[in-house]
Parts: C-alpha cells; sequence; structure tokens
C-alpha cells in the first residue's frame, strides 16, 4: 500500500495535502463540543437533584399540615 502511494506520488498522480489534516480539525471542534455537553449534563443533574429535593421538602410539609397532631 504505501509502495503504491511512493509510486503515484513520484508519478505525479497523488498530490501532497497542504494544510492541516481534516482529523484534527474535527478533533479540535469534538473536544469543544464535548467538554459543552458535559458541562451542561452537570448543570442538568444540579438541577434535577435540586428539583427532587425541593419536591421530597414540598411533600414533607405537606404531610404535616394534613396530620394534626
Amino acid at each position: 500500500m504505501i509502495w503504491d502511494w511512493e509510486r503515484k506520488l513520484i508519478e505525479g498522480r497523488l498530490k501532497p495535502f497542504k494544510g492541516r489534516s481534516l482529523k484534527m480539525t474535527d478533533k479540535s471542534k469534538q473536544s469543544k463540543t464535548l467538554k459543552q455537553l458535559q458541562e451542561e449534563n452537570e448543570l442538568l443533574r444540579i438541577r434535577v437533584a435540586y428539583l427532587e429535593k425541593l419536591e421530597a421538602l414540598a411533600q414533607k410539609k405537606s404531610q404535616t399540615k394534613k396530620k394534626p397532631s
């Protein structure tokens, strides 16, 4: 395979790529996107935990009002 690429390059049928690799640019975009998604996921987990705690407190408060001592 490498011999074939070298032969094509020498014959002029294969042009060397100038500039950055597409894979490298995709990885940097992916890492930024991944970082953003991880941050968003953490915020959503915090919000869910907060809402669950708030709901539990509201239920506890309503139960104590219903039971006269």
